[in-house]
């Protein structure tokens, strides 16, 4: 979900555990929460619903990512590279 909303220009939000914080950095792409942190995820919706300067830069570098790091292309290279190193 995080990468399909990055993909398309969106600072993501989400919880600063399992495969999350792989994926958004926090303070360049979007924000991570640790759980239970209702005050600081109310924050950062203030944050992005206040500021649309904050909230279009961490889109666009949620963009750059989704596009670049996560694209088919590179998970493709990745994945070979992986089945080389095994064989």
């Amino acid at each position: 979900v995080f990468l399909e909303a990055m993909r398309h220009g969106k600072p993501c939000i989400g919880g600063n555990h399992g495969g999350t914080p792989d994926v958004i950095e926090h303070g360049r792409s979007g924000y991570l929460v640790e759980y239970g942190e209702v005050a600081d995820l109310a924050r950062y919706i203030r944050e992005l619903v206040h500021d649309p300067v904050l909230c279009a830069g961490l889109g666009k570098r949620g963009e750059a990512l989704a596009l670049g790091r996560f694209s088919f292309q590179q998970f493709a290279s990745n994945y070979r590279t992986f089945l080389v190193a095994a064989a």
